[in-house]
This record gives C-alpha cells, sequence and structure tokens, in this order.
C-alpha cells in the first residue's frame, strides 16, 4: 500500500471520530446526560481503542512500507547491476563484432590474395599450355622434316646406286670409246686443217657421253644446275638433252663449270615442258 492510501485511512478514522462525537452531544441533548456519557465514555473508549488498531495497523503499513522500500531499494540496486551487466555484455559483444569485422576484413583479403595467386596459376597455366602446344608443333615441324630427310636420304641413296650403276656403264662405253678413238686417231691426222671446226664440235658432242640430273631451276634466270661438272669433264658451250622418262623436255647450253656441278642456259627456242628438278640431262 502506498503512502496516500495511508494517509486516506487516517483521515477516514478522524472523520469517523469526528462524526461520533458530532452524533454524541446530539444525542446528549435529546437524552440523560449520564446515560449519554457513559455511552460516549463507552463509544470513546471504544473509539480509542479502535484509533490505537489504526495507529497499529498504521505502524504495521509504515513497517511494510519499510520492508516494501527496503525491497525496492535491493531491487533497484539488482537492476543497477544487472543493468552494468548488460552494458558489459553490451560492450563485450561490441568488442566481438569489432573483432569478428577485423578477422573476417583479414579472411577477405587472404581470399582475395589467394583469388589472385588462383589467377596468377591459371596465367602460368595457360602459359605452360601455350609453350606445350608450340613444342609439340616444332616437335610435329622436325618429325615432318626428319621424315622429309629421311626419305630424301632413301632418295638419295638410289640417286647414288643409279649413278653407281651409271658410272660402270659409262666406264664400259669409255672403253669402247678409247677404242675407238685409237682406231679414229689415224683418221683425224687428215684433217689436222680443220682442227677448229673439230674441237667446236668436240666441245658441243664430247667422245665419252656425259649424264647428269637437274638439281636446281632458277626459271627468273633462265638457267639450270647439274649435277656434273670438271670431274665429269664437262665443257663450257656443251649442249646436253633434257628429257623426263621417255619424253623430251628441252636443251641447256653449260654456262658455268665447278668440281661437281655446273649451271646451263636453257634453251627457250628448244624447249617443250618447263624443266623440273630430278630430270635427266645427258650430252647428245
Amino acid at each position: 500500500m502506498n503512502q496516500a492510501g495511508k494517509i486516506f485511512i487516517v483521515i477516514n478514522l478522524i472523520l469517523s471520530v469526528a462524526f461520533a462525537m458530532f452524533s454524541i452531544s446530539l444525542y446528549a441533548k435529546r437524552a440523560d446526560y449520564r446515560k449519554e456519557a457513559n455511552t460516549t465514555s463507552a463509544l470513546l473508549s471504544k473509539t480509542e481503542r479502535e484509533l490505537g488498531e489504526v495507529q497499529d495497523r498504521l505502524k504495521s503499513l509504515e513497517l511494510e512500507y519499510t520492508s516494501e522500500s527496503k525491497k525496492n531499494a535491493e531491487a533497484t540496486i539488482e537492476l543497477q547491476s544487472k543493468t552494468e551487466q548488460v552494458r558489459e555484455l553490451e560492450r563485450l559483444r561490441e568488442a566481438d563484432k569489432q573483432d569478428f569485422t577485423t578477422k573476417l576484413a583479414q579472411a577477405q583479403a587472404s581470399l582475395d590474395n589467394a583469388q589472385a595467386l588462383l589467377a596468377d596459376a591459371e596465367q602460368s597455366k595457360t602459359a605452360l599450355q601455350t609453350q606445350l602446344s608450340e613444342a609439340n608443333q616444332a616437335r610435329n615441324t622436325a618429325q615432318r622434316e626428319l621424315d622429309f630427310a629421311e626419305k630424301r636420304a632413301l632418295e638419295v641413296a638410289a640417286d647414288l646406286k643409279e649413278a653407281e650403276a651409271q658410272l660402270q656403264a659409262n666406264a664400259e662405253r669409255t672403253a669402247e670409246i678409247v677404242e675407238q678413238n685409237l682406231e679414229m686417231r689415224t683418221q683425224l691426222k687428215a684433217y689436222e686443217t680443220s682442227v677448229g671446226p673439230i674441237k667446236e664440235l668436240a666441245t658441243k658432242s664430247p667422245l665419252v657421253p656425259i649424264r647428269g640430273k637437274v638439281i636446281e631451276v632458277e626459271e627468273s634466270l633462265n638457267l639450270v644446275m647439274l649435277n656434273v661438272g670438271k670431274k665429269d669433264n664437262v665443257k663450257t658451250g656443251m649442249e646436253l638433252v633434257v628429257s623426263r622418262g621417255s619424253e623430251y623436255v628441252s636443251k641447256v647450253k653449260v654456262k658455268e663449270i665447278y668440281a661437281d656441278m655446273c649451271s646451263a642456259e636453257i634453251d627457250t627456242g628448244m624447249t617443250e615442258k618447263p624443266i623440273r628438278k630430278g630430270d635427266v640431262a645427258e650430252t647428245l
């Protein structure tokens, strides 16, 4: 019960006593004074007792109020303590939040670094794949060149065998021609006055047949390179017929002579087909 309630009860008691006294005074005017006095005394005694009870009750209420106030004070202190604890928890939560935010930022930075490293790794992987592809292309190119070289080596070996066979045939033919030359020397002495024309004829058509192959064609210069030279008794001005299999191709005239090859000018007026590498060139 609050203080206002207690005051209200006391006022009611006082008003009750006043009303009783007023009633007694009114009653005394109409009845016997002694009787009224006794009655009034009894009523006063009763009122005093009631007043004492009210005072006792008021004291009890005051004690209860004091106890309640003490409890309220204790509750207030406990509330303040709880509030302080809540504030402390809020501070701790804020500190944890800041710590979590810091750790989250660090984790994000670590993630960004990891992603950057991953991107670098992807670029390195792409570069390595490009290098691997280039290496594979280089290997394939080298393999093709090796295959071509092996094929060329086989062709050269075949040409060598053919040249050896041709050389053997030329040797046999040379022996025959030497015998013919011995027979013709006596006849040549009779034509000493015509040595010039005979030399020119010998230059154009030697006694020993010469047979070679076209190893290079320079159409812009109207020249070909043959695989025969000084060692094969090739002379400047010699004319050779170029053929492909059994087909006539063209005619060429020797211009420059080297140890094992020579250059020859293409006779365009006697050309039926373009000269190619591998075509056979031989004296008339």
